[in-house]
């Protein structure tokens, strides 16, 4: 018992002086893309071939809105997010260096990151962010989904048997 003591106190500790070592000036953590990429995927709605013609192409006009609000306005908000994030590490990292805490080493890396991850969250740099580059992906397969159902819907409007439900 008393060893088990000793090395939960030790490991608190421990954890303890790596978290004020470690503090990353409050960093935020960059978007893994591949990750987003796969999750911007599968939660792309499909097409409900269980329901009548109409009834699916509602569904799936529906699924589709709810797909850009839930999903690709998240991503983006995400992305604007870093950015405010950035401001705030900025303010740290300066104000550290103002008291003496960093290097001037240290402070050019950390503006380095800055930079970096500036770059990927800021729309000004939209077509080199990879950020944004799989945002508009996205949005473009949204956009290119959402007309072609919405010209399917005008043609089962405009076709009596779809309208109907009899397809």
């Amino acid at each position: 018992m008393r060893v088990a003591f000793v090395l939960l106190a030790g490991f608190s500790l421990g954890t303890g002086a790596f978290a004020q070592e470690g503090d990353d000036f409050g960093f935020p953590v960059p978007i893994n893309v591949q990750t987003q990429r796969q999750l911007l995927s599968e939660a792309f709605p499909q097409v409900d071939n269980s329901l009548k013609k109409l009834d699916s192409l509602i569904k799936y006009r529906r699924d589709l809105e709810l797909y850009r609000v839930t999903y690709l306005e998240a991503f983006n908000e995400s992305i604007d997010q870093i950015c405010r994030d950035l401001l705030i590490v900025e303010a740290r990292v300066n104000a550290a260096a103002g008291r003496g805490d960093l290097s001037p080493n240290e402070k050019s890396n950390y503006d380095y990151r800055i930079a970096e991850e500036r770059g990927q969250c800021s729309v000004s740099n939209k077509s080199s962010s990879r950020y944004y580059r799989l945002y508009d992906q996205f949005m473009g397969i949204y956009r290119d989904e959402a007309a072609s159902s919405r010209d399917r819907l005008n043609s089962c409007y405009a076709s009596d048997p779809c309208r109907l439900g009899q397809e």
